[in-house]
Protein backbone atom coordinates (compact mmCIF):
# COMPACT_ATOMS: atom_id res chain seq x y z
CA UNK A 1 0.00 0.00 0.00
CA UNK A 2 2.96 2.32 0.58
CA UNK A 3 4.02 1.89 -3.07
CA UNK A 4 0.53 2.93 -4.18
CA UNK A 5 0.66 6.07 -2.05
CA UNK A 6 4.11 6.88 -3.44
CA UNK A 7 2.76 6.46 -6.99
CA UNK A 8 -0.14 8.82 -6.27
CA UNK A 9 2.20 11.41 -4.73
CA UNK A 10 4.60 11.15 -7.69
CA UNK A 11 1.70 11.56 -10.14
CA UNK A 12 0.52 14.71 -8.35
CA UNK A 13 4.01 16.24 -8.12
CA UNK A 14 4.90 15.46 -11.74
CA UNK A 15 1.54 16.76 -12.88
CA UNK A 16 2.02 20.03 -11.01
CA UNK A 17 5.67 20.43 -12.04
CA UNK A 18 5.02 19.57 -15.66
CA UNK A 19 2.29 22.14 -16.29
CA UNK A 20 4.71 24.91 -17.32
CA UNK A 21 6.93 22.55 -19.28
CA UNK A 22 3.91 21.04 -21.03
CA UNK A 23 2.74 24.51 -22.02
CA UNK A 24 5.80 24.67 -24.27
CA UNK A 25 4.76 21.37 -25.94
CA UNK A 26 7.83 19.54 -24.65
CA UNK A 27 6.33 17.25 -22.05
CA UNK A 28 3.26 15.05 -22.18
CA UNK A 29 1.71 13.49 -19.09
CA UNK A 30 -1.12 10.98 -19.16
CA UNK A 31 -2.65 9.76 -15.91
CA UNK A 32 -5.16 6.92 -15.91
CA UNK A 33 -7.07 5.56 -12.92
CA UNK A 34 -9.11 2.42 -13.53
CA UNK A 35 -11.27 0.27 -11.28
CA UNK A 36 -12.17 -3.14 -12.74
CA UNK A 37 -14.71 -5.54 -11.27
CA UNK A 38 -12.63 -8.55 -12.38
CA UNK A 39 -9.00 -8.66 -13.48
CA UNK A 40 -9.06 -10.99 -16.47
CA UNK A 41 -5.62 -11.64 -17.99
CA UNK A 42 -5.46 -13.80 -21.13
CA UNK A 43 -8.73 -15.49 -20.21
CA UNK A 44 -7.79 -16.21 -16.60
CA UNK A 45 -9.38 -14.53 -13.58
CA UNK A 46 -6.21 -13.52 -11.71
CA UNK A 47 -7.95 -12.34 -8.52
CA UNK A 48 -10.65 -15.01 -8.06
CA UNK A 49 -13.66 -12.75 -8.81
CA UNK A 50 -12.22 -9.77 -6.89
CA UNK A 51 -11.97 -6.20 -8.10
CA UNK A 52 -8.71 -4.34 -8.81
CA UNK A 53 -7.55 -0.73 -8.75
CA UNK A 54 -5.22 -0.06 -11.71
CA UNK A 55 -3.62 3.40 -11.89
CA UNK A 56 -0.93 4.32 -14.40
CA UNK A 57 1.15 7.30 -15.46
CA UNK A 58 2.82 7.88 -18.83
CA UNK A 59 5.46 10.58 -19.37
CA UNK A 60 6.34 11.67 -22.92
CA UNK A 61 9.54 13.70 -22.74
CA UNK A 62 9.09 15.18 -26.21
CA UNK A 63 12.43 13.96 -27.54
CA UNK A 64 11.23 10.49 -28.45
CA UNK A 65 11.74 9.10 -24.96
CA UNK A 66 8.83 8.00 -22.79
CA UNK A 67 8.32 6.17 -19.51
CA UNK A 68 5.29 4.38 -18.12
CA UNK A 69 4.40 2.93 -14.71
CA UNK A 70 1.29 0.75 -14.34
CA UNK A 71 0.13 -1.09 -11.25
CA UNK A 72 -2.71 -3.38 -10.28
CA UNK A 73 -3.79 -3.61 -6.64
CA UNK A 74 -6.33 -6.17 -5.45
CA UNK A 75 -9.55 -4.56 -4.24
CA UNK A 76 -11.88 -5.58 -1.45
CA UNK A 77 -14.55 -8.23 -1.72
CA UNK A 78 -18.02 -8.46 -0.24
CA UNK A 79 -19.07 -6.37 2.73
CA UNK A 80 -15.93 -7.00 4.81
CA UNK A 81 -14.03 -4.19 3.08
CA UNK A 82 -10.81 -6.23 3.23
CA UNK A 83 -9.09 -7.96 0.36
CA UNK A 84 -8.94 -11.74 0.55
CA UNK A 85 -6.32 -11.80 -2.21
CA UNK A 86 -2.90 -10.36 -1.47
CA UNK A 87 -1.84 -9.48 -5.00
CA UNK A 88 -0.15 -6.52 -6.58
CA UNK A 89 1.53 -6.13 -9.93
CA UNK A 90 3.93 -3.43 -11.13
CA UNK A 91 4.95 -2.86 -14.76
CA UNK A 92 7.61 -0.35 -15.82
CA UNK A 93 8.28 0.62 -19.43
CA UNK A 94 10.98 2.82 -20.97
CA UNK A 95 10.69 3.53 -24.69
CA UNK A 96 12.26 5.48 -27.50
CA UNK A 97 10.59 6.23 -30.83
CA UNK A 98 12.16 7.86 -33.86
CA UNK A 99 11.90 7.90 -37.65
CA UNK A 100 14.56 7.61 -40.31
CA UNK A 101 14.16 9.62 -43.50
Amino acid sequence: MKKLMVLVIVMVVLGAAGVGYAAEDKLGIDVDVTWVSKYIWRGFDKLDDKAAFQPSINLDLGSGFSANVWTSQAGSSGSSGLSTVDAEEWNYTLAYASTVL
